[in-house]
């Protein structure tokens, strides 16, 4: 062996040993879907964050990060940069995170847009969540919390606390333009046993401020901050309704959770319960919730390692009061009719760019002209039943996703023909089988019933991640 290729050698391992000392990511994916109908199965463009358009496309994704990396220390930091670019019905390119983070002891600061963790090995239907899934873009914002569960005083491990405070900006195409996002939860987890534990906690989220073509500009003073995070009534410049209720668009949900781990099987159970408003807070639509339970086998290789299984029911919305006005105009508070994701002054509803921040059950409705006129309450009150499983066939990974939707008409509606829906989603970790330096995962989705097209889809993603 010559010199030079010895001192070559010696240069390119010099160059890989300090490039691991730097704690980067990096990775791109090519990816590709295909439908036999105009636009894509359910399943194909749910819970994807925003990602994937709702027709044929052909996508390029990549990302550089850096993941907090000493948690031995009092200061660490993180930061991630990643990008969508894909060619479709509409062609788009956008950002999908890009954020840093910087954590100190038991707290964690980040300013920018950042993915929300994904929980249940992606099996849940909307994230564990109603409120809020992994259906839309991030939202960028400011977000100071706790490093997960944390410690409180003396009662080390038994008892711990999560919390978190943010503000993001709603900077997509929307009715009411310039709109904010707020945000803030508290749980609660206490560990009763070596085994088991459990957590409760509450959701508060608020959009606020902006100009509405309708009502004009929102309210959006100091003053006006206070009232909309104490969720006290607006002032005068706000809205009648908001005048009567909250300032700005309040919803959020109360989650519970149950957790045991055993030598061959992990089970947890949770609940999470929306409100729109005081009915729901006060638990008057009590049987509307997402209900969960998730199984760990806790096995390597086996045909089902992890199962999750779900309701998401609807239908009570807090009974069939209506929402009406006295004589002079003015909006008497009702109990009945939530109307979940839709307001009468946000009415692009809870969503962004388009898509369904919360459940994905709950579809946001796009006119046009591209913009989001908030979700069809003929489609607000539904049943719904989901079941995901991972595991093993021979050496291949797979993922499964199988869901039935049955939509009730909203008050005073009847449909002509109950819609009912059935969708699928299958995805196939062909890596093992070819053994090339990249990742191949193959797949397909489907969709059967009478709300949406019967539809069979399929796709292709190509990725390679780097670290360094």
């Amino acid at each position: 062996m010559s010199l030079r290729i010895i001192v070559l050698i010696c240069f390119f391992f010099s160059i890989n040993t300090y490039s691991q000392d730097l704690g980067l990511n990096v990775g791109v994916e090519l990816n590709t879907g295909v439908s036999t109908e105009s636009v894509l199965p359910f399943w194909a463009t749910a819970n994807q964050y925003g990602a994937i358009p709702n027709s044929n496309y052909g996508s390029l994704n990549g990302f550089i990060g850096h993941d907090f990396r000493n948690p031995q220390n009092h200061w660490d930091f993180a930061y991630k940069g990643s990008f969508t670019g894909y060619l479709a019905k509409e062609n788009l390119v956008f950002v999908n995170e890009l954020y840093g983070s910087i954590r100190f002891r038991g707290l964690i600061l980040t300013v920018g847009n950042k993915y929300d963790e994904i929980k249940w090995q992606g099996l849940s239907s909307s994230n564990g969540n109603f409120i809020k899934s992994v259906n839309a873009r991030e939202m960028p914002g400011i977000n100071l919390q706790t490093n997960g569960f944390v410690k409180v005083g003396f009662w080390e491990n038994w008892f711990r606390v999560r919390a978190n405070y943010a503000e993001y900006l709603m900077n997509d195409k929307r009715i009411v333009d310039g709109a904010n996002a707020h945000h803030k939860s508290l749980h609660f987890n206490f560990k009763t046993s070596d085994n088991f534990n459990f957590s409760v906690g509450l959701d508060d989220w608020a959009q606020w401020g902006g100009t509405s073509p309708t009502f004009g500009k929102q309210p959006v003073g100091f003053k006006d901050y206070i009232r909309m995070v104490l969720g006290a009534s607006g002032s005068d410049g706000a809205s009648e309704g908001d005048q009567v209720n909250a300032l700005g668009n309040h919803m959020g949900n109360y989650l519970i959770e149950l957790n045991h781990t055993g030598a061959n099987l992990n089970w947890s159970f949770y609940w999470s319960h929306p409100f729109e408003d005081r009915s729901g807070r006060e638990m008057m639509n009590w049987p509307d919730a997402l209900y969960g339970l998730s199984f760990d086998f806790k096995k390597t290789t086996s045909i089902v390692n992890y199962l999750v299984t779900e309701i998401t029911y609807t239908k009570n919305v807090s009974g069939s009061a209506p929402h009406t006005f006295d004589e002079n105009g003015n909006p008497i508070p009702a109990s009945g009719r939530d109307q979940y994701f839709k307001n009468g002054v946000y009415a692009s509803g809870w969503s962004y760019f388009g898509k369904t921040i919360g459940t994905p059950y709950i579809v946001t409705e796009v006119d046009e002209n591209g913009m989001p006129t908030g979700p069809d309450l003929s489609y607000n009150r539904f049943f719904a039943f989901n079941i995901g499983a991972k595991g093993f066939l021979q050496k291949v990974p797979y993922t499964l996703l199988l869901s039935y939707m049955r939509y009730y008409a909203w008050f005073d509606e009847t449909f002509e023909i109950t819609p009912r829906q059935f969708s699928g989603f299958a995805e196939f970790d062909i890596s093992p089988l070819l053994k090339l330096p990249i990742n191949v995962e193959v797949g397909t989705s489907f969709d059967l019933g009478n709300k949406l097209p019967n539809n069979l889809g399929g796709f292709l993603k190509i990725s390679k991640n780097w670290d360094f």
